[in-house]
């Protein structure tokens, strides 16, 4: 794909004049070496357009075979992987799969033979089990997320998927942390490397500013709404950590006439989407959210977020937003 269209797409739909530096060091080595990429880097970093740019720049665009796959480990972050193609390739058929999902739908996309396939693994693993799928032309492979993906235990899913791959030329993984037991399935002495998780710059804390309001517990609704008055009309997520609490908070919040949606786990894949979107296009202005809300991170990004609180028996937590067009981690909980 042409890198000019690439850039326009960039201003227009990401805002993005110039990408940062870690971006331009992953697509300055992937173009210049011929070898596989890892990149280290905090979360909230942009490592999606890292290895975004790149693999679109290597697209053939005659191509009627799936050229590329991206395994994540989470449902939402094959939503938000898959947002970002979109816009920055239009043109280019790209197809997430992920559980909750409609499987049918999925393998007729499937059957089309998308150019790009973003799917968590286990789901993709399903669909390459009943011939769903066709990567006998895949040369680029990418694994978002690795060190989340081990996490989660899905080593024997990713190991499978690998030998399912036979014509994969090249490989970018990307973590946020230093893989300590790297499986024996990826051998990293054929990777070139991009590390920057040692600089300070990076790190979530240098691109937050924390404020601690203490209530007592007894007004912690009170405390929330004078809380949400007295901050812009911005969006706002405000974190619980249990279900029964961040649903207490929900319901007293509509009641107070604040614009207030609810993302919780017991919610079906189809709600948690649309209460995001409505996230994002300003249908709401606050979000409560239980410790799920760490998913909730890789579908939120800082030019939709304004603050985060944390709401707990004693105090408010407010996290302010320091940074723009990042990936804000949401792993606090209330």
């Amino acid at each position: 794909m042409d890198k000019d269209i690439i850039a326009r797409q960039l201003v227009e739909k990401f805002g993005i004049a110039q990408l940062n530096d870690m971006q331009n060091a992953v697509i300055e080595k992937w173009q210049t070496s011929r070898k596989n990429l890892v990149l280290y880097s905090p979360t909230g970093t942009g490592k999606t357009l890292a290895f975004a740019v790149p693999v679109v720049l290597d697209i053939e665009g005659a191509s009627l075979t799936t050229q590329v796959v991206i395994i994540v480990p989470t449902r939402e972050l094959v939503l938000q992987v898959t947002e970002v193609l979109k816009k920055l390739a239009p043109s280019i058929k790209t197809t997430p799969c992920y559980g909750g999902h409609n499987s049918q739908e999925e393998r007729k996309s499937l059957s089309q033979s998308p150019t790009i396939v973003v799917a968590t693994p286990g789901r993709l693993l399903d669909h390459i089990e009943r011939g769903n799928v066709n990567f006998q032309t895949t040369k680029t492979l990418v694994l978002d997320e690795f060190d989340k993906s081990l996490e989660m235990g899905f080593v024997d899913e990713m190991r499978q998927l690998i030998m399912r791959l036979p014509t994969t030329i090249r490989t970018i993984m990307t973590s946020a942390t230093l893989i300590k037991n790297v499986p024996s399935f990826i051998d990293l002495s054929c990777f070139d490397t991009v590390n920057l998780l040692q600089q300070d710059a990076l790190l979530p804390q240098s691109r937050i500013t924390t404020w601690q309001v203490k209530c007592n517990s007894s007004n912690r609704i009170q405390c929330l709404k004078e809380l949400l008055l007295s901050l812009p009309a911005e969006k706002t997520i405000v974190f619980a950590n249990q279900r029964d609490t961040a649903q207490f908070i929900y319901q007293q919040l509509v009641k107070l006439g604040f614009t207030t949606g609810l993302y919780i786990g017991t919610l079906e894949q189809s709600e948690r989407e649309k209460v995001l979107a409505m996230l994002r296009n300003g249908s709401l202005l606050v979000l409560v959210s239980t410790d799920l809300g760490g998913a909730v991170s890789t579908s939120v990004t800082s030019s939709t977020l304004s603050t985060m609180s944390s709401l707990s028996p004693t105090r408010f937590s407010l996290t302010a937003m320091a940074a723009q067009h990042v990936l804000m981690p949401l792993a606090m909980c209330l």
